[in-house]
């Protein structure tokens, strides 16, 4: 069944989303990647005004991301992945876990390279992994050394945390050896206009009790 819009869907930018007056696509870039990057999203995450992954997903050509709240009973999933192995992983810090340029170095034949990519808060992302058999399959890569997030809307569960839009480009330098981090850079625009938006509503009579920018106590008017 197809559903109609409702009203407040014609006031949203069919990009990124988002209101048609808070529209991040404008400071979004248009990169090719090193690796085709598969996002794989908490449905919960995808309906959070304050998500990044799909400002990942614009930003780097041939990206695929699909929402689901069980991805183990998605048959796709599992054909999806024999495609892209032996030179696919995913970005998750299990046990075990390697460095995330590794995953160039280990590359065999011609086939491309491919990042898969958890998006949710912290624990959903581990419920998603527990949950998904399937993305076992996949090596484990993490991100060492990572550069401080410019994510200060939200409250990370550490200090070095990444939100998904930050950490997948993070890896994508790593993957392309690229010291200068040209695809981390490519994130402090729009994350940059993504905090001030946010701080901007904190401080207006509409804004909710539930977004808060972080290092504002509760009681800030």
């Amino acid at each position: 069944m197809i559903e109609s819009p409702s009203q407040s869907d014609w006031r949203r930018c069919p990009g990124c989303r988002r209101t048609l007056e808070s529209c991040l696509c404008k400071h979004l870039p248009n990169l090719t990647p090193p690796a085709k990057v598969v996002l794989l999203q908490h449905p919960r995450e995808a309906r959070n005004p304050l998500g990044t992954a799909r400002l990942a997903h614009l930003a780097l050509e041939g990206s695929e991301l699909f929402v689901s709240y069980r991805f183990d009973l998605e048959p796709w999933l599992l054909a999806r992945i024999e495609q892209a192995l032996p030179n696919a992983g995913i970005l998750f810090p299990s046990e075990g876990a390697r460095p995330i340029a590794e995953l160039a170095r280990g590359a065999t034949g011609s086939s491309p390279l491919t990042l898969f990519a958890l998006d949710g808060t912290w624990s959903q992302a581990k419920k998603m992994w527990a949950r998904t058999p399937a993305l076992h399959r996949l090596p484990a890569f993490r991100i060492d050394g990572a550069p401080p997030s410019a994510y200060v809307i939200r409250k990370e569960p550490a200090a070095h945390c990444l939100s998904t839009f930050e950490a997948v480009m993070v890896a994508l330098d790593a993957i392309a050896g690229d010291g200068e981090g040209r695809f981390h850079a490519s994130t402090q625009e729009p994350m940059r206009a993504l905090a001030e938006q946010q701080l901007r509503h904190s401080l207006s009579d509409e804004r909710s009790p539930r977004w808060r920018v972080r290092g504002r106590q509760s009681g800030e008017a």
